[in-house]
């Protein structure tokens, strides 16, 4: 199991790198266009997405028991910081991502 420190900086080094939201029309996307992932998705390996993640926000993906079971329990463990990313990336501007994501890094780690 990733350490809350490890989950942040996979997260942040994702975002930065990425620069820009995995996003439809719509909605954020866990897997978006052009390989883009969003905050929680650039956690989930490949073999353990499922399109139906897909309009669940994280605390909806584990009341409903719809992550494989190592994953509920990791982001379960850490459920109050990954949805502090989840909502940076759904709701801040990509330019204000760094800023962002130190005040989440001052407030869990």
């Amino acid at each position: 199991m990733r350490t809350e420190q490890e989950l942040f900086d996979t997260v942040a080094t994702h975002l930065i790198k990425q620069g820009k939201r995995s996003i439809s029309k719509y909605e954020c996307l866990y897997r978006g266009p052009d390989g883009m992932k969003c905050a929680i998705g650039c956690l989930i390996p490949d073999s353990d997405y499922r399109p139906y993640f897909e309009g669940n926000d994280l605390g909806q993906l584990l009341e409903y028991g719809k992550l494989p079971k190592n994953l509920a329990e990791e982001f379960t463990e850490n459920e109050d910081m990954l949805a502090d990313l989840q909502a940076l990336h759904d709701n801040d501007e990509p330019n204000m991502w760094k800023e962002r994501l130190a005040e989440i890094a001052e407030l869990y780690l």
